[in-house]
């Protein structure tokens, strides 16, 4: 388990962690100010931003490439959390929808834009 702290202005271009097939991570945004990202950039698709908000986890697969960025004045801090997963891939998203009520990534978008409507 390890925080990391994006500094305003900063980014991290794509880049891919581990060259394991698949390498998961908790990605837990503890303090995500508006004007950060997180882009994922699946196998042949186009980038994706991850909708993290102040307090939301995400099961990554850092293998992937991915990007961030902090286009604010104040530092982004995440809470990434690293360990042996005893589950497959599609266990653990099962399981992560299953218990925050998601039943697909259409569900999640919409919850996501829900929660930073109300932050406006």
């Amino acid at each position: 388990m390890r925080f990391m702290v994006l500094e305003p202005g900063s980014t991290v271009p794509y880049h891919r962690d581990s060259d394991n097939s698949i390498s998961l991570v908790i990605h837990c945004a503890v303090d995500y100010p508006v004007g950060s990202g997180y882009f994922v950039q699946p196998k042949g698709k186009c980038s994706e931003q991850v909708p993290l908000f102040n307090g939301s986890c995400f099961l990554m697969d850092v293998s992937k490439p991915h990007a961030v960025f902090n286009r604010s004045s104040l530092p982004r801090i995440s809470l990434i959390i690293e360990g042996p997963v005893n589950f497959s891939q599609h266990k653990l998203i099962t399981l992560a929808r299953q218990q925050n009520g998601f039943l697909s990534y259409a569900d999640l978008i919409s919850a996501s834009l829900r929660t930073q409507i109300s932050r406006q």
